[in-house]
């Protein structure tokens, strides 16, 4: 998982558990808000109709029946109270469901909305309640029911009057139904408001904080990140361009100063070995020549086991005069002074040398080396006869030392698009998957051949990639242990895609690489 996707998944589930628990304590500190002011507009809701049903029920004196513009006054007081929380913000929320006078017989005369029904038939505990608050055995009654299929909070109380003759007097009983879950709801939708705020929040929080974060940390590690990896790929002229004054922005800066120390090791390594290469071709080139006077007879006659001996050691030279080549080849291509001479050539006849070159040695191990040309005749294209002829020898003789006795070597050419592509497949002791990829680095050598050639360098094909690369072409590797190896050689035929002089000669090949549009690299 990616930095930036793991602290992007950290602040989500820390904004929102903060937000969850800071929204909770607001939920709660409203709901106990909204209902003490829910029971603060009841209680005054109801106050005022139990004053006007005390006011008219205290003018009826004897009367049994309310006349009909009493009746109609408290009718349309009792419905809109009722009303009164549906239609007036911040007030009772429709809290009220059903609102009932009663006069002191107990005979229902109001209800909202006229919903009139035989409260004699009501379950006798309400009935018994609704007594003993008529008679003034008991001052008001609460308790829970279920009245038309709703659950209410039923509050009792009596309807009374002071009069100064008769004092305070009991004219009648008001009863209120409020429902239970209105309040529930109300808290309800403050919740669903509430989680759409911190969903929406939460995401402009995260998106802020992702945005910063990716401009100030993840950003900048993932640039390291990229300057680092070719750094590791031997591309010591990288430099990190981030600035800050925090702790990103120092490690960038010790992070350049650590690169431009590996780049002035690295110079003063290859200083070292060219001239170390330089000085040793002096004297090897002239043992070299010394030994080929006494081989030849120049100086005197020699006994056979003399010739052997000297046979011997100028084969040892000669290998040291090559590593000396080897070095200094390296060394040209790292400080970009290899020099190419890039004009129109025919690959058939690099090919043509490339098997005059090998057939000796070939022999010599008893390997069959032979060419196949598929599909249409490759045209003459631009590229370096020699430098070239120089790494398909590097690959081929790698695949000679590595063949087994009886084994076979074979060269195919075939065009492949804008490229032509040149395989060497030979039956020899195959790579470890494991090190495939360090194939065509400096001084690397398989694990499993060492001890089938104790001499090499591992150089030759650090040159033979770097050749190739610079020819704005490609080179990979396909080898099973113990069946054999591949190795895939492209070069465009079109001199457009050959890197300009500086583009390409000294770096990596996997810097190259990135260079050459259109390549799919594979080692």
């Amino acid at each position: 998982m990616k930095l930036g996707t793991k602290i992007n998944l950290v602040l989500v589930g820390v904004v929102a558990v903060t937000l969850t628990i800071g929204f909770w304590v607001i939920i709660g500190i409203e709901a106990g808000n909204m209902q003490n002011q829910v029971l603060g507009d009841t209680s005054t809701v109801t106050s005022l109709v139990r004053q006007d049903a005390g006011r008219i029920l205290g003018q009826m004196g004897s009367k049994t029946d309310l006349g009909t513009e009493d009746m109609q006054y408290l009718q349309n007081v009792v419905d809109e109270a009722a009303s009164f929380g549906k239609t007036q913000k911040n007030a009772a929320f429709g809290f009220f469901h059903r609102i009932i006078i009663f006069n002191t017989n107990l005979d229902a005369i109001v209800v909202n909305g006229k919903m009139m029904e035989d409260f004699s038939k009501d379950d006798p505990l309400y009935i018994k309640l609704r007594k003993d608050i008529a008679s003034g055995a008991k001052t008001s009654a609460d308790y829970e029911r279920i009245d038309a299929g709703d659950v209410v909070v039923v509050h009792v109380e009596p309807v009374v009057v002071d009069d100064a003759k008769k004092g305070t007097r009991i004219v009648g009983v008001l009863e209120t139904h409020n429902l239970k879950n209105a309040f529930q709801d109300r808290v309800n939708a403050l919740r669903i408001r509430m989680l759409g705020v911190g969903i929406i929040f939460t995401a402009v929080v995260v998106i802020a904080l992702a945005i910063i974060l990716e401009r100030q940390v993840v950003g900048p590690i993932r640039r390291y990140s990229l300057v680092a990896q070719k750094v590791a790929a031997g591309d010591l002229k990288q430099q990190v361009e981030h600035r800050s004054n925090d702790e990103i922005g120092r490690f960038g800066e010790v992070f350049n100063l650590m690169v431009g120390n590996l780049r002035e090791l690295d110079q003063l390594k290859s200083d070292f070995v060219s001239v170390a290469a330089h000085q040793l071709r002096t004297p090897l080139s002239g043992l070299n020549w010394v030994l080929k006077l006494f081989l030849g007879g120049d100086l005197g006659p020699i006994t056979e086991y003399q010739k052997k001996m000297l046979d011997r050691g100028l084969e040892a030279n000669q290998k040291m005069i090559q590593l000396v080549n080897d070095l200094l080849n390296v060394s040209r291509i790292e400080n970009g002074r290899f020099g190419y001479k890039l004009e129109k050539n025919d690959l058939n006849q690099l090919l043509k040398s490339l098997i005059s070159n090998v057939d000796l040695p070939a022999k010599e191990h008893n390997i069959e080396v032979h060419i196949e040309h598929h599909g249409d005749p490759l045209p003459e294209f631009v590229f370096d006869m020699e430098k070239l002829l120089m790494a398909l020898q590097n690959i081929v003789d790698n695949a000679l030392k590595y063949t087994l006795p009886g084994g076979h070597v074979t060269i195919t050419t075939e065009r492949a698009g804008d490229y032509a592509e040149i395989k060497v497949k030979d039956t020899g002791v195959g790579i470890p998957k494991a090190e495939t990829a360090k194939l065509f680095s400096k001084f690397f050598r398989a694990s499993n051949v060492i001890h089938l050639q104790t001499d090499g360098s591992g150089l030759g094909l650090f040159i033979s990639k770097s050749i190739i690369m610079r020819h704005g072409g490609q080179v990979w590797v396909e080898s099973e242990e113990g069946k054999g190896t591949t190795i895939t050689v492209d070069v465009p035929v079109k001199a457009e895609l050959i890197p300009k002089e500086g583009e390409a000669e000294g770096s990596t090949w996997k810097e190259q690489a990135s260079q050459i549009g259109g390549v799919n690299w594979k080692a």
